[in-house]
C-alpha cells in the first residue's frame, strides 16, 4: 500500500491529529537522560501539604503562583510512569526518578495540591530499534490522575483540563522530519484519591504503547544547554555506584 495511503488511513483512525513542522536542532550524539522536572506544592500555615479541588490548570497554577517564584522541588524525568491508583508519597511517585530529587527531603511528602512540569526535547530519528518509523508518524498516549497537558513543538498534543480518575488520551503526531522537538508535559493533582502519570507511544500504531524511552529525552531545548546537566547527573551516578 503506498506510504501515502497508509497516513491518511491512520489519520482518519485517530479522533484527533496534530502536525509538527520539521525541526532545524539535529539530533545529539550522546542519548538523552530524561525531562528537567519541577514541582510545586500548596501548603497550610505549618508548611504542610493540603488537598485542593481544583478542576482546571489555570486554577492549579493560579493558586500556587507558579508563575511568580521557584519551585519547591525538580527533579530529571528519565522513565515517566509515575503512580498508581492509590495515594503515594513523592519518592514513591517518582520511583527510580526520585534519585535525583532535590531537595531529597520532599520525597517524604504526600503527593497532594502538586502541580508537576516537565520540559526539555524530545529526539525523533528516523529509526528506533531498527524500527523504521514512518513520516516520523506516533501515537502519543498520556495516562494522568489528575488533568494533564502535553506539548510537542509548541503545539498541544494532548490535554486534560480537569479533575479525574485515571484516564488516557491518545494522538496521532506526524512530524515533519527527524530531528529534536521541545517538549513540555504538564499535570497537577489536587487530592488524595489517585496520582498517576504516564507518557507513552506506539510507533507500530498497533496499539502496543511502551514508555517514551529515556534515551530520546533532554532536560533542555538545546543540547549546548544540557551538556553540564549531563556532566552533573554522570558524577551523581558514580558517586551513587562507589556507595554500592
Amino acid at each position: 500500500m503506498h506510504k501515502t495511503m497508509i497516513l491518511s488511513l491512520l489519520l482518519a483512525a485517530q479522533a484527533f491529529a496534530v502536525d509538527i513542522p520539521a525541526s532545524s536542532t539535529p539530533i545529539p550524539a550522546l542519548p538523552g537522560f530524561g525531562l528537567y522536572g519541577q514541582i510545586w506544592q500548596a501548603v497550610d500555615s505549618n508548611g504542610d501539604a493540603v488537598t485542593m479541588n481544583w478542576t482546571s490548570f489555570a486554577q492549579a497554577k493560579a493558586d500556587l503562583n507558579v508563575d511568580g517564584r521557584s519551585p519547591d522541588a525538580t527533579f530529571i524525568g528519565g522513565t515517566i510512569d509515575y503512580g498508581s491508583s492509590s495515594f503515594s508519597l513523592v519518592s514513591d511517585w517518582l520511583g527510580a526518578d526520585a534519585v535525583s530529587l532535590s531537595p531529597k527531603g520532599f520525597g517524604s511528602r504526600p503527593l497532594r495540591g502538586v502541580y508537576v512540569r516537565l520540559q526539555g526535547s524530545l529526539a525523533i530519528p528516523d529509526t528506533y530499534n531498527s524500527i523504521a518509523l514512518p513520516n516520523q508518524s506516533l501515537v502519543f498516549a498520556v495516562t494522568s490522575d489528575d488533568g494533564m497537558r502535553l506539548t510537542i513543538g509548541n503545539q498541544v498534543v494532548a490535554e486534560y483540563d480537569a479533575d479525574r480518575s485515571a484516564g488516557t488520551d491518545t494522538t496521532l503526531v506526524v512530524f515533519g522530519g527527524p530531528g529534536l522537538y521541545p517538549i513540555t508535559l504538564e499535570y497537577f493533582n489536587g487530592a488524595d484519591d489517585g496520582a498517576v502519570l504516564k507518557l507513552g507511544w506506539d510507533i507500530l500504531q498497533d496499539q502496543n504503547y511502551t514508555t517514551v524511552p529515556t534515551s530520546l529525552l533532554y532536560p533542555a531545548p538545546e543540547p549546548a544547554n544540557w551538556t553540564l546537566v549531563a556532566a552533573g547527573l554522570g558524577l551523581l551516578a558514580f558517586s551513587l555506584n562507589r556507595r554500592r
